[in-house]
């Protein structure tokens, strides 16, 4: 979407420019009354520059006066002390808490646990962006997926460090992962922005794109296109391309624009392609 984006911008670049100089006015501005307000501002920057000159003057010899007057001040009370003492460890306390405010293990190590719901089942495995590469845990272009959690830390255990195996092996920090996993403090916690659901989506889209959850449908498109990429498979980049059908409900879905002419009814073969992207998908899944 931000490459189709700025494809835009640079091919309208000049367009944009005119846009803005037709919207953009100089007012016309009275030369008389404009040399009135420059002498204006200058007497008053004058003024003001003579006020303080003779105010500190002022300062100095109230000073001397007071010098003379009281040579010795009176301490600090014990209270001040405990106040001014309670301020500065409090700001102390609140720079510790911002700089020491944890970042989490997977934000850390690059990695993201995802949980993934098909149609009959819950499963559960790990994808990261390599160079904005989608990786997956699995290989050959099949994901290794579990039905729990712990299933995923216990098979990365056993057979995380098999890079034949495993393209998040090639990942610099898949060893903290796999370290982490061997002596049991990996705990596998899926972030929301990272569950797929995908019961529901085909059903939708044969009522029209008024009845598609927007949300849903982008993670969706974003876990089929990712898996897709990764496994070296255009089908599913070609499938949503705004000149198929599909692509085209599911861009007007995604990116909403009263100007666009809505995709009309009936949406069966809008619905039958979706499917057919889903269920490839699915067959990727190696499940354990």
């Amino acid at each position: 979407m931000w490459t189709e984006l700025a494809e835009v911008v640079a091919a309208k670049w000049d367009e944009v420019l005119d846009a803005i100089d037709a919207v953009v006015s100089e007012p016309d501005v009275d030369p008389a009354a404009l040399v009135t307000a420059q002498t204006e501002l200058a007497e008053l920057e004058a003024q003001l520059a003579d006020e303080a000159v003779d105010g500190d003057e002022g300062d100095e010899i109230d000073e001397s006066e007071s010098d003379e007057a009281e040579p010795d001040t009176e301490p600090e009370t014990e209270a001040d002390d405990e106040a001014a003492e309670s301020s500065s460890l409090d700001e102390t306390d609140e720079i510790e808490e911002v700089e020491d405010e944890p970042v989490g293990f997977w934000a850390e190590v690059g990695i993201d646990p995802i949980k993934i719901i098909t149609a009959d089942a819950e499963v559960y495995t790990m994808r990261c962006y390599l160079d904005d590469e989608p990786l997956f845990l699995g290989s050959d272009g099949r994901i290794d997926v579990f039905r729990s959690p712990k299933a995923l830390a216990r098979y990365i255990a056993d057979a995380g460090a098999d890079e034949e195996g495993n393209d998040l092996a090639q990942v610099v920090t898949w060893q903290e992962v796999l370290t982490a996993a061997i002596d049991g403090t990996l705990s596998v916690e899926v972030d929301p922005g990272n569950t797929y659901v995908l019961p529901g989506i085909a059903d939708d889209i044969s009522d029209g794109p008024d009845t598609v959850d927007p949300t849903q449908l982008e993670l969706a498109v974003e876990l089929l296109t990712d898996a897709a990429d990764w496994a070296g498979d255009d089908s599913v980049n070609s499938a949503l391309a705004q000149s198929e059908s599909l692509g085209w409900l599911v861009s007007f879905v995604l990116r909403p624009d009263p100007s666009r002419l809505a995709p009309s009814a009936p949406f069966d073969k809008e619905e039958t392609a979706w499917k057919a992207l889903v269920e490839k998908f699915e067959e990727r899944l190696r499940k354990h």
